[in-house]
């Protein structure tokens, strides 16, 4: 990825975006780049399982502030953003995990998040449902050898931290 000024930028052409993971307390984030694809707009959660920091995935780092901060102005949650305007929302505000509305009523609201990130253009490798895939992205027990965490890039194997930029 070239870097400009000292900042890795990303390559929405290649279908690269920025990754980031903020610690839910605010004590640390970790930023990569991965392939996810979306062209434009930013999804942010405070389901990331197992840790349930915030994940966030973007093409600007101002949709990526704008969709972060909202999740926490609604205690927990998912966002998508868009230029400057949140496209879509589900407030979780019980651990930001769950809600205590009606099942129904969540079950419509997720379908239409879901819908709402296929605007974004994600990578066809995210599936049907883009939103379920990036709840579990960065599951630190999945069988990879690398991952991102709220520390930054780590050795899954080793324990260790990966620099970003080498």
């Amino acid at each position: 990825l070239e870097v400009r000024n000292g900042v890795v930028q990303r390559d929405l052409g290649r279908g690269i975006n920025k990754v980031a993971i903020v610690d839910r307390f605010g004590r640390s984030i970790g930023i990569s780049f991965w392939k996810v694809g979306y062209k434009e707009g930013a999804v942010a959660m405070s389901i990331l399982h197992d840790s349930h920091n915030i994940s966030v995935i973007g093409a600007t780092d101002e949709e990526m502030a704008l969709a972060v901060n909202r999740v926490f102005e609604l205690g927990g949650g998912i966002v998508i953003v868009k230029g400057k305007k949140v496209l879509a929302e589900v407030s979780l505000p019980i651990g930001g995990l769950m809600t205590d509305r009606p099942p129904d009523e969540v079950v419509k609201d997720l379908e239409f998040i879901n819908e709402k990130a296929k605007m974004l253009k994600p990578d066809p490798s995210l599936g049907p449902h883009p939103i379920d895939t990036q709840t579990f992205m960065f599951l630190t027990c999945y069988p990879r050898k690398i991952m991102l965490t709220a520390k930054g890039l780590i050795n899954l194997q080793t324990g260790e931290k990966i620099p970003s930029v080498w």
